[in-house]
């Protein structure tokens, strides 16, 4: 028992240095890494900061994340079906000329 009381003793000794000197390698690597790497994010994301916005604005256009708001809550959509070929034309009609003209929309 003594023997390998003994035997135990020593293999966590040994276990113990060598723990102790892994432990001390990772924080000296961990220095060194974070002694690089929290300037060079705080850069990228200072520089990121404006771009960002930027983005934002590009991705609602081209994939329209977020439905545009409708201040006509959905009258907007019922007139431009019914009504959307008359006003087009009097818009192109007005354009032509040089002239205020008179668009007319009747209801029935």
């Amino acid at each position: 028992v003594q023997k390998l009381t003994e035997s135990g003793d020593a293999f966590l000794d040994k276990f113990g240095a060598v723990w102790q000197g892994a432990l001390g390698d990772f924080r000296k690597e961990w220095r060194r890494t974070r002694r690089w790497s929290v300037p060079v994010l705080a850069t990228v994301l200072a520089l990121m900061a404006p771009a960002l916005p930027v983005m934002g604005a590009l991705g609602q256009s081209e994939f329209g994340f977020f439905s545009a708001y409708d201040d006509t809550n959905g009258w907007k959509d019922l007139v431009w079906d019914k009504h959307g070929e008359r006003v087009a034309g009097c818009m192109q009609k007005a354009l032509r000329s040089s002239e205020p003209i008179e668009c007319v929309i009747e209801m029935q």
